[in-house]
Order: structure tokens, then sequence, then C-alpha cells
């Protein structure tokens, strides 16, 4: 998971250097989600019978963008979100 851990924490910093997403402590929040993703996608798929796959989905994605970008995300469904 260390690879997802640098991953999302590069991720967040550049998002925050953008003003995309709030100041804070980067890794702990990536370490955090990453973990929640493993142990939700172990439960969901890791056992039988296994779990449909588009709502795993949509609570992870919905865990993500409101932790990072903020409930007001959710609501639009796609946004005009440019990085640079």
């Amino acid at each position: 998971l260390n690879g997802f851990d640098d991953a999302a924490s590069a991720r967040i910093k550049a998002d925050q250097k953008q003003g995309l997403i709030p100041d804070f402590e980067a890794r702990p929040v990536a370490i955090a989600l990453n973990r929640l993703d493993a142990y939700t996608l172990i439960e969901a798929f890791g056992q039988h019978p296994r779990r449909q796959p588009e709502p795993v989905r949509e609570a992870l994605v919905q865990i993500w963008v409101s932790t990072l970008y903020g409930s007001k995300w959710l609501s639009c469904g796609s946004s005009k979100l440019v990085r640079t």
C-alpha cells in the first residue's frame, strides 16, 4: 500500500498547491483513505457471495471526494476542475 500512499499524498499536495483542496497534512489522510479502500474491497469482494461493484465504487467515491474536495462536488456529477 505504500505506493498508493505515496501517489495519493502527492496528488493531495499538488491539488492543495492549486487551491483545490483545503490545507491539511496530506500523508495521514492518504493513508487512512487507502486503508479504508483496502478493507472495503476485501470485505466486498474477498468472500462469497461477492457484492455488486457499483455501490462499493459509489461509496468510495463519496468518501474520497467529500473528504478531499468537499461534499458540494458530489452533487455535481462532474466538474470543470482543471489541474495544472
